[in-house]
């Protein structure tokens, strides 16, 4: 997905890096709201990929409930 990023023509593919999972996206929305997804954010595309490997990958999938509760009624 990342080289996809680039041969599609984004203007900035780089922003895109890392290629976030479902499940890793979820857990940057939905734990420590907002304090992780702004770390991440703020991260080199080094950094975001540490963050990932060092925290979001290490929690528990999120909470069904939470999840739900995302979704548009």
């Amino acid at each position: 997905m990342e080289a996809a990023l680039t041969t599609t023509g984004m203007a900035r593919p780089a922003l895109d890096r890392p290629f976030l999972t479902s499940r890793e996206a979820l857990i940057l929305e939905l734990e420590q709201w907002p304090t992780l997804a702004q770390r991440y954010r703020a991260a080199t595309e080094a950094g975001r990929r540490a963050l990932l490997a060092d925290t979001v990958d290490r929690l528990p999938p999120p909470d069904a409930a939470a999840m739900r509760a995302l979704a548009p009624t």
